[in-house]
């Protein structure tokens, strides 16, 4: 996870084999500039992911908010970004299926990660069998409120249940000492964080 251009290309000498670029981790990250994709894409030898969320706080979205995102996705994908992370809510703590699905055919061919909104969603085996079939790639979670080491117990009922029908990627609270152990408890591939490298 990655906030600026010069960190990124900090976090590719350093070893990380794929990137996510995003803004005001404060907030819990927004989208970043299109100027920064666009230079990180010609410049990049690693797979870069580009956060899609129009600001902080929660993420029901209205319409003038969605539009941005589809807008933002477009410019992205010409840009040449490998993936998006991105996730939309229902006002009672869904998956926004409609939406969901309207900006992954808007992606599409990029991968696509559903964020930490899924953190916020309480059916969470509701929302694993949803993005299943919206042919999501991966979800980024921490589990709930607090760190990943906090809700292990909960990141591994969720890995359990899907049943490697789509990958998860764990966050909040990993730092270079702690990731592997992390990873290997819950039994993902992937990590994300500020921290790690």
């Amino acid at each position: 996870c990655v906030m600026n251009y010069r960190v990124a290309k900090r976090a590719e000498y350093l070893g990380a084999y794929q990137l996510e670029i995003c803004e005001n981790l404060i907030e819990g990250g927004t989208t970043p500039s299109i100027g920064t994709v666009v230079q990180l894409v010609k410049e990049l030898t690693i797979p870069l992911s580009v956060l899609v969320r129009p600001r902080g706080g929660d993420f029901v979205y209205v319409p003038s908010e969605f539009q941005i995102m589809k807008e933002d996705i477009l410019r992205i994908k010409e840009a040449g970004a490998f993936s998006i992370s991105v996730g939309v809510l229902t006002r009672d703590g869904c998956v926004d299926t409609d939406r969901l699905a309207a900006l992954i055919e808007l992606a599409h061919p990029m991968d696509i990660c559903f964020h930490t909104a899924f953190d916020m969603i309480a059916d969470y085996r509701a929302a694993i069998d949803t993005l299943v079939d919206l042919k999501v790639n991966r979800i980024l979670t921490k589990g709930g409120h607090g760190t990943t080491s906090d809700n292990m117990l909960h990141i591994k009922e969720c890995v359990t249940y899907a049943d490697k029908r789509i990958q998860f990627v764990i966050c909040g609270g990993l730092n270079h000492d702690n990731y592997d152990y992390l990873a290997r408890q819950a039994g993902v591939q992937m990590v994300h964080g500020a921290g790690i490298l």
